[in-house]
């Protein structure tokens, strides 16, 4: 697990990088979704996948975009956050062949 404090976008962003290694999981998820996801795609293994955290946001667009470029599927779960009644959206990015056999 990595986790990074939100105070600076390259810090956030760059923290993967530290690691040297590939992941079969990602989640991206924070203030600067859209560095992380860029920055992660490196990151990821051929057959790993990318959990996306409020995908019913439209800042997140662009991701979605590299997501869908680099021939990623997306499966979407919605439903109410939490302990309140806002609904939203959290989605697996996926390929062909990848670990969970989707």
């Amino acid at each position: 697990m990595v986790l990074q404090s939100e105070s600076d976008a390259e810090l956030y962003s760059n923290e993967i990088s530290k690691h040297n290694k590939k992941f079969h999981l990602i989640i991206v998820d924070g203030i600067f979704r859209n560095e992380s996801l860029t920055k992660s795609l490196n990151y990821l293994t051929e057959d790993g996948i990318i959990v996306f955290d409020d995908t019913e946001r439209k800042e997140y667009k662009i991701s979605f975009q590299i997501l869908s470029d680099n021939g990623f599927n997306r499966l979407d779960f919605r439903g109410m956050r939490g302990i309140t009644s806002i609904i939203n959206t959290t989605s697996v990015f996926y390929r062909k062949n990848n670990c969970l056999n989707i």
